[in-house]
């Protein structure tokens, strides 16, 4: 797993194809003690801000989750911390003006998450993809492995709906 998942770590194609980077933080490079320290804000899961907390995919889920909820709204989430005391995460598929633009099914699957409590929230890429195509078998259809040897990348992407304009 990546452990640092964040629109800076996210490039953007020419052909608009999203490329993870900075693998820093990656579970078979870091100790579990480093893992745990890696802090990005909004983006940094409960369980790698806890010293006992259990990393796993799921911590990336939650980073995605944050990252495309981000990009959707336009807003930022509190971080872990304050949302395990005082959660006022508001639900995307609650949002009626983000229901009008998206499937209610992609909404709860962002929700999904996005839970504070590791246990509570999709544990595998697979299961997120699966709650996708519940709506629309011909999701996984338009999904492939990207071969960014033969495309060159463009910039860390000023303009791209990923990070904010200044």
């Amino acid at each position: 797993f990546h452990l640092d998942i964040k629109p800076e770590n996210i490039l953007i194609t020419e052909s608009f194809h999203p490329v993870l980077i900075d693998f820093g933080g990656h579970a078979n490079e870091v100790s579990d003690e480093t893992s745990k320290i890696l802090r990005s804000g909004e983006y940094t899961p409960i369980e790698q801000l806890e010293g006992e907390g259990n990393t796993g995919p799921w911590s990336d889920l939650y980073a995605l989750g944050v990252t495309l909820s981000r990009v959707i709204t336009g807003t930022k989430l509190p971080e872990a911390t304050a949302r395990l005391r005082n959660d006022q995460w508001e639900p995307l598929v609650d949002r009626d003006e983000l229901t009008s633009r998206y499937s209610s099914r992609f909404l709860a699957s962002i929700d999904a998450a996005c839970v504070v409590c590791e246990s509570d929230r999709l544990q595998t890429a697979e299961e997120w993809l699966a709650r996708l195509n519940e709506e629309d078998p011909t999701f996984s259809e338009w999904i492939e492995p990207l071969d960014i040897k033969n495309e060159s990348k463009s910039d860390p992407v000023g303009g791209s709906p990923l990070r904010e304009e200044p």
